[in-house]
């Protein structure tokens, strides 16, 4: 007979991994599945600065290498799989793999977001990105970055650090990113923020990208060597497309959890994240206990 788990996680950034210690606390047997690497967005973050315990902030870079060390002090590795639906059958949940059938009690979904679809991208074949982890060591370029929140600036005022020239294109006229943000953008000399600017049109030509926008009703073409969409995020949890809405609302009561910004909406924060992750361990300890 297959295995089955007391819990599967799906998704080891700060909700899953914080989960995944909280329940090897508890003594159960679980399993951390994660389709590409640890940690989540803040892969994406150069400075994590509102993480308390770090009042000089700290890199995603190195807040993960911490969270690593922690799931290995408690013998705890992710295993790489990419979840591609998750069934429920007789109180038992399939989740199925590229790989495998994996079978458990109980799910906890912890996949966080992915990026919304920015329309005039598939014309791109190349320079143009969601993430900005692969671009970390990016140098004396010309980049665009779409979008006018604290993602937009976060990246703009990070890369701006690298000698790289940045273009920050906002459909709207005021930026909705933080305060402090905001201030630290309009400081840099390597950033220039355009309002109310209306992609219309994104073509490559050779290994450049040119970007025709509408500014206050006159075109102008940004040329970059790179594009960056940070247009917002959404759920990324298609593969409960199995599961019925009737189950989906009953299963939610009992053995389907969900944890972190997967379901925090706006409020996309590691240390919330964690905290979700930690108190879900502990509802499901608290209901196995009470159903023994």
């Amino acid at each position: 007979m297959d295995k089955i788990f007391d819990v599967i996680i799906i998704g080891a950034g700060p909700a899953g991994i914080a989960a995944a210690i909280q329940l090897k606390r508890y003594g159960l047997d679980f399993l951390l599945l994660e389709k590409d690497e640890e940690g989540g967005l803040l892969r994406n973050a150069f400075l994590v600065e509102n993480f308390p315990g770090f009042p000089n902030g700290i890199s995603g870079k190195s807040l993960i290498s911490l969270f690593k060390k922690h799931l290995n002090a408690y013998g705890i590795k992710a295993r790489k799989e990419r979840v591609i639906d998750v069934k429920h059958k007789k109180n038992i949940y399939s989740v199925i793999t590229k790989k495998n059938i994996l079978l458990s009690r109980r799910v906890v979904i912890a996949t966080g977001t992915k990026p919304i679809e920015y329309e005039p991208s598939g014309l791109l074949k190349k320079n143009f990105y969601y993430e900005v982890h692969e671009l970390r060591e990016t140098k004396n370029k010309a980049i665009a970055i779409i979008g006018g929140g604290d993602a937009a600036f976060d990246y703009a005022y990070n890369l701006a650090g690298r000698d790289n020239k940045i273009n920050i294109l906002m459909r709207g006229g005021s930026p909705s990113c933080i305060p402090a943000l905001l201030k630290k953008v309009r400081k840099s000399e390597n950033i220039t923020i355009n309002r109310n600017a209306e992609t219309i049109k994104v073509v490559e030509s050779g290994d450049r990208v040119l970007i025709h926008c509408i500014i206050s009703g006159r075109k102008k073409i940004f040329i970059s060597d790179i594009l960056i969409a940070a247009v917002g995020r959404e759920p990324q949890a298609d593969f409960l497309k199995s599961i019925s809405k009737k189950e989906y609302n009953a299963l939610r009561k009992n053995s389907l959890y969900f944890a972190g910004d997967v379901k925090n909406k706006i409020y996309r924060q590691a240390a919330i994240s964690i905290g979700d992750g930690i108190r879900t361990a502990m509802e499901i300890y608290g209901k196995i206990k009470n159903e023994n």
